[in-house]
C-alpha cells in the first residue's frame, strides 16, 4: 500500500467527508516498471512496479486547493498527460492539460481552456473525461 496523499474540505460534499485524494487510473509502463499516478495533493509520482517505492516525483503540477486530476492519466511517446478540473468549484479555477517529460521529469507544457485574457474573469473549463486526453 502507497499513501499518495488526501485533503479534506468539509465545506466541499463532491466525495464521503469531503475527502478528495487520487481521482484518477494510473498508468503503467511494463517495459520500464514504473506505475505513474497523481497523488492527492499536487504531486505526481513514479512509482516502482516492484515494490511501489517512489523512484522520482514532482511536486506542485497544481494548485490541489484549486484544481483535481479525474482524468486518466495517458502515456505516449515517453510523455505524460494530464487532465484538470475544479476541486468543488472553488474559488477562480481554471481546468487544464498538463504534460510532463519522461526524459527531463519536469512539466513541459500546459493547456488552459478557458484562458482569457489577462483581467477578463474567464474561469472554467475543466477537463474532466475519464479517459484523459485523446492522443494520436
Amino acid at each position: 500500500t502507497k499513501e499518495l496523499g488526501y485533503l479534506t474540505n468539509s465545506g466541499c460534499n463532491d466525495l464521503p467527508d469531503g475527502q478528495f485524494g487520487v481521482g484518477s487510473t494510473a498508468v503503467f509502463d511494463r517495459t520500464a516498471g514504473v506505475v505513474y499516478a497523481m497523488g492527492g495533493v499536487g504531486v505526481f509520482f513514479a512509482l516502482s512496479m516492484r515494490d511501489g517505492n517512489t523512484i522520482w516525483s514532482i511536486a506542485s503540477v497544481v494548485d490541489p486547493a484549486i484544481l483535481r486530476n479525474y482524468g486518466a492519466l495517458n502515456l505516449y511517446r515517453n510523455v505524460i498527460y494530464l487532465t484538470f478540473a475544479s476541486y468543488c468549484d472553488i474559488g477562480n479555477y481554471q481546468g487544464k492539460v498538463v504534460t510532463i517529460s519522461l526524459t527531463s521529469r519536469k512539466v513541459t507544457h500546459s493547456f488552459t481552456p478557458a484562458n482569457g485574457p489577462a483581467g477578463t474573469g474567464y474561469y472554467g473549463g475543466g477537463v474532466w473525461g475519464a479517459g484523459g486526453v485523446s492522443i494520436g
